[in-house]
C-alpha cells in the first residue's frame, strides 16, 4: 500500500525511446501531487483473507483521462489543416517569386455584407467534401468583420456546421486587404482581388496565389460570369484550370467541372451509414 493513503502501490513504467525518463517523472508527479478529482470519490475497496474491508472514502488522484482505442485527442482537424495549409502556401509572406498580387480598389464594406455562397476553389485538404458552403459577413467591434461560415461535409443529408471568425481589414489598402483570424493571435491574409460591380459575385486570394475563392450572392452563377470571373483570374496571375466549381445544389453533385471529391449523393450517403464497410464510399 502506499503510505497512509490506502491506494495501491503501482511500479513505476518504462517505455521505449526517449520518452523513458519522461514517463518515470510523470509517474512519481502523479503519486506525489497534492491535486486531487473532487468529482470522482469512491470507496476503496481491498481483500484481505479472503474478506472485504471497507476503508475510508479517499480523493483518486489525477489520472490521465482513459482514451478509447483510436480516439486519440486531438486538435480540430480542419484548424489544423487550415493553419498548415496556409503556412505551406505562404500566405503569411506572399511565395518566394510570386510576387505581390493586385488589390481591388476602393472596397466598399457596407457592399460585402451579407450572405455569400462560395462556389468556386482551388481543391485542398482543407475544404475537401464541402457541401454547400455560405458565408454571411456583418459588422464586429472595433471595426472588425463578423464572419459566421455555415458547411455540410459529404452530402447534404450531413448537419450543418457553424463557425464564427473575425476578420480584420488593414488601414490603408482600401478595404481589399482582409486578414482572417481563426483563432487568436493567427490571422491570415484574405485578399479581396475583384468586386463585380454588380455585387453578384467577388474574388478572394492571396498572394502564392496557390488559394482562391469565387464567392456568389446566388448559389448558381451563370456561365458567363463563371467565364467573367476566370477571365479576371487569369489577369492576376492565376491558371484557371486548377479551379473547381464547389457543389451548392443537389443536381451538381456529379457534373463536369464540381468538385466531387469526398461529396457522396443522399442514396450513397445512406448507403454508407447503413453499411460502413461496403460500397458506396467516396
Amino acid at each position: 500500500m502506499n503510505g497512509d493513503r490506502g491506494l495501491p502501490r503501482q511500479p513505476y513504467r518504462r517505455r521505449s525511446g526517449g520518452a523513458g525518463l519522461g514517463w518515470v517523472w510523470f509517474r512519481r508527479a502523479e503519486r506525489a501531487s497534492p491535486l486531487t478529482d473532487r468529482h470522482n470519490r469512491q470507496d476503496i475497496l481491498s481483500k484481505r483473507d479472503g474478506d472485504t474491508m471497507r476503508r475510508p472514502a479517499q480523493p483518486s488522484l489525477v489520472r490521465p483521462t482513459p482514451v478509447e482505442p483510436g480516439r486519440v485527442p486531438r486538435p480540430r482537424v480542419w484548424i489544423r489543416n487550415l493553419v498548415g495549409l496556409a503556412l505551406g502556401c505562404g500566405l503569411m509572406g506572399g511565395a518566394a517569386g510570386a510576387g505581390k498580387i493586385p488589390l481591388a480598389h476602393d472596397v466598399d464594406l457596407g457592399r460585402m455584407y451579407g450572405g455569400w455562397r462560395i462556389v468556386a476553389t482551388i481543391p485542398n485538404p482543407f475544404e475537401r467534401g464541402m457541401v454547400a458552403p455560405y458565408d454571411v459577413y456583418s459588422p464586429g467591434p472595433s471595426g472588425s468583420i463578423r464572419e459566421d461560415f455555415y458547411v455540410r461535409r459529404g452530402s447534404f443529408d450531413a448537419p450543418v456546421k457553424h463557425f464564427v471568425v473575425r476578420d480584420f481589414v488593414k488601414p490603408g489598402t482600401g478595404g481589399a486587404f482582409w486578414q482572417v483570424q481563426i483563432f487568436w493571435p493567427i490571422r491570415l491574409p484574405f485578399l479581396v482581388l475583384y468586386v463585380d460591380p454588380a455585387n453578384r459575385y467577388v474574388i478572394f486570394g492571396e498572394d502564392s496565389r496557390k488559394l482562391g475563392w469565387i464567392y456568389a450572392r446566388e448559389a448558381v452563377l451563370s456561365d458567363a460570369d463563371y467565364q467573367a470571373a476566370f477571365s479576371h483570374l487569369a489577369a492576376l496571375g492565376y491558371d484557371p484550370l486548377k479551379f473547381r466549381k464547389i457543389i451548392q445544389t443537389k443536381e451538381q453533385i456529379g457534373q463536369a467541372g464540381f468538385w466531387n471529391d469526398g461529396v457522396r449523393s443522399s442514396e450513397a450517403a445512406k448507403t454508407v451509414r447503413e453499411n460502413p464497410t461496403g460500397p458506396g464510399r467516396p
